[in-house]
This record gives C-alpha cells, structure tokens and sequence, in this order.
C-alpha cells in the first residue's frame, strides 16, 4: 500500500497538466481588483481635476467683475453645474471679499454663498482654515476667497469612495480696475 501511494504521490507531483488554470483561477480575481481600482482612482482623479479647473474658471471670473450679487452667484452655481453635469449632487460655491489692514488684519468685505448649509462669512467668523490659506498683503489691498463642495461619484462604489467631497478654495485679486479721471 505504501509503495502504490509513494509510486502515484511522485507521478501526481510531477505532472503539470492543468496547472495553468489552477494559478489562473488564484490569481484572476486579484487582476481584476486592480484593474477596477486602477479605473477607479483614475476617475476619482479626472474627477477632482475637472472639479478644481471649474473652481479656478469660476474665481477668475468672479475676479474680473466690479460688482457680483447673488444673481450672478447662482448663474455661476448653474455655470458650476454645466461644467460639472456627471458629478450628480449637491455641488455649493461660496465667494467671500476680504480686505486686508495692516492693524487690524482681514476683515470680510461681502460674501455670498448659494446651496450647501454653509454660512456667509462675516470679520467675527472667519474660520482659522480660511485664515492660513490667505496671503500677506499690502495695506488696503483686497482678495476674494472661491469655495466650492463638489461631491464625487464613483464608477464603481466597491472601494467606499462615495462619501468623497472635493472642496476647492481659491484665492485671487480683483482684476477690475475703477477709472480714475487725469488731473488736468
């Protein structure tokens, strides 16, 4: 009996017949793991790249405007929607005008803000995440802060990215310029 087993065991062992599929049925379900991840935080990418292009399109439009109310906000929430019209969601844009004094630091201008619960900023709330990303400048001089929310929505929801929210924060300078008549 134990030479029969030893005699079978020996021939089993080397016998290779097979043995391709048996490493392709282990291995198959990790391939195909990796490529849907692959395509998947590809996508979480494209999605978070397309979602700051639109952040930076909106703040340089906004930058340009000599006045801004919440008309031309919710046109520029429509705007953020077209831009953005896969990422189903509520999507939230806040603008905020701040003005710097070199005494008593930045004070907020306006701001505006349109869905999403969060609140327009006064000088007393200003919260300190907002205060790190402003930057020094000169006395008098005036920056606009561009929030928006974007929630992210997954190809695949097998990796628990659905709970992701892009939250871009833009900060840039007015570019409109008032007229000033020439001394004569």
């Amino acid at each position: 009996m134990m030479r029969w087993f030893r005699r079978n065991f020996c021939r089993y062992r080397r016998d290779e017949d097979g043995t391709i599929i048996v490493e392709f049925v282990i291995v198959a379900p990790l391939f195909v793991v990796l490529i849907a991840m692959g395509f998947e935080f590809f996508d979480a990418y494209k999605s978070y790249s397309r979602a700051s292009k639109a952040s930076y399109t909106i703040a340089d439009f906004v930058s340009r405007q000599d006045d801004f109310n919440n008309a031309d906000l919710a046109k520029m929430h429509a705007f953020l929607d077209g831009l953005l019209p896969w990422l189903n969601g509520e999507k939230s844009l806040r603008v905020t005008w701040f003005r710097y004094d070199k005494d008593l630091g930045y004070s907020v201008d306006k701001s505006l803000n349109y869905g999403d619960n969060r609140k327009k900023l006064t000088t007393a709330t200003i919260p300190p995440e907002i205060r790190s990303i402003l930057p020094d400048i000169a006395h008098g001089d005036m920056v606009i802060l561009t929030e928006t929310k974007v929630p992210h929505r997954p190809l695949i929801d097998m990796f628990k990215m659905s709970d992701i929210v892009w939250d871009n924060a833009i900060v840039v300078r007015p570019r409109y310029h008032y007229f000033i008549p020439p001394v004569s």
